[in-house]
């Protein structure tokens, strides 16, 4: 069975409200082609290849896509991430809860003990700015991490400090979660648990499914990983109810007049001037350190400085005028009637005969 076909069947026989994919190989004139996969969903996705290159060498490779209900579009908003490895919506769950979701296929493990693969800390610095600066009240970030938590090696000792400042929690620890491999190799006799589901408190705390999905018909190494958490909702009433604020807060820059700039700059570099700049940290040279205060002295210095400049948008930006999202009589927002929101994880895609990693959340 072809890729496309299989999660085709999946999102046809799990019903799941929201689908990620890794390693779709497509380039960015075929991006379209996620589109053709269901047509109960509709898609948000990047090419892992500079397509703008002159000359394109070897097979495609890389790429992120989230597929989502079109029951819920009016409830999702695209978020602007730059990054290949990271693609990332906001979902309006009701009016007292949005959800960031991010989609991530991480570099390999090096398997080092010292060092930590450069681009993997870079991609976790996206993943984490990306989080700073969202309004929404919880996260969830899924795919292929390519870090597994029985190694401890700096891989993943990064992603543990990264949940760690977070309080983030894996799926894998809810009590109801069943454990097993992601990643099934069968060629190389390899087997690995290299696929999750990170995800905030206020997720980790309403999540009961956590669970593999193995299947026959899958054309890839990688097992589907499905993630639910149930959620209230509000009363079914018709009214109508202002967006949360991960939309609210959006500024309108493009009324911005020169007068409201410079009070913009001013506001900016008023509270810049209170932000602790980290010198030793700095000024450090050593460029194999591995000290761990100093990441976390970089990690606070960047959130700072992202925090200084949206509350100063926040003061003097005028604000975008309020969506609004109608409720209907007899009608829940996401996947009428049930009161569970379903994810999926774990398996690649590509135009002709794909092997993609997906992540579905119900």
């Amino acid at each position: 069975m072809k890729s496309d076909e299989y999660i085709s069947d999946v999102l046809t026989n799990t019903n799941c409200d929201i689908i990620c994919l890794q390693e779709t190989w497509l380039l960015d004139y075929n991006l379209h082609k996620l589109g053709d996969v269901h047509n109960d969903y509709l898609f948000y996705g990047k090419s892992g290849v500079d397509s703008k290159a002159s000359i394109l060498c070897g097979r495609p490779y890389g790429g992120v896509a989230i597929l989502y209900e079109k029951s819920i579009a009016k409830y999702v908003e695209t978020v602007s991430i730059q990054s290949n490895r990271v693609t990332g919506v906001t979902v309006c769950i009701n009016s007292a809860m949005s959800v960031l979701v991010l989609c991530v296929y991480l570099p390999c493990d090096n398997y080092s003990q010292t060092v930590t693969n450069i681009e993997y800390e870079h991609i976790m610095n996206v993943i984490e700015c990306t989080i700073n600066a969202t309004t929404c009240d919880a996260v969830i970030v899924c795919g292929d991490f390519n870090t597994s938590f029985e190694r401890d090696n700096c891989q993943t000792r990064c992603l543990s400090e990264f949940m760690k400042r977070h309080n983030f929690r894996s799926g894998w620890d809810i009590p109801s979660a069943v454990w097993d491999y992601t990643y099934d190799n069968l060629a190389l006799n390899h087997r690995s648990c290299i696929d999750h589901f990170i995800v905030s408190m206020n997720v980790f705390d309403i999540a009961n499914v956590n669970q593999v999905i193995r299947d026959v018909t899958n054309p890839s190494t990688h097992n589907v990983t499905r993630f639910e958490f149930t959620c209230d909702r509000d009363p079914l009433q018709q009214r109508v109810h202002a967006r949360s604020d991960c939309v609210n807060n959006r500024r309108a820059w493009y009324k911005a007049t020169d007068g409201i700039i410079d009070n913009y700059k001013a506001e900016l570099d008023k509270l810049l001037s209170n932000v602790n700049i980290p010198t030793n940290t700095i000024l450090c040279t050593d460029i194999t350190c591995t000290d761990v205060s100093h990441r976390k002295h970089i990690d606070t210095f960047c959130s700072d400085i992202i925090r200084c400049c949206l509350k100063a948008g926040q003061i003097h930006i005028p604000p975008r005028k309020p969506g609004q999202i109608l409720y209907l009589a007899g009608k829940i927002m996401l996947n009428p009637p049930r009161n569970d929101l379903c994810f999926g994880i774990g398996y690649g895609w590509r135009p002709e005969n794909p092997t993609v990693d997906m992540c579905m959340i119900s």
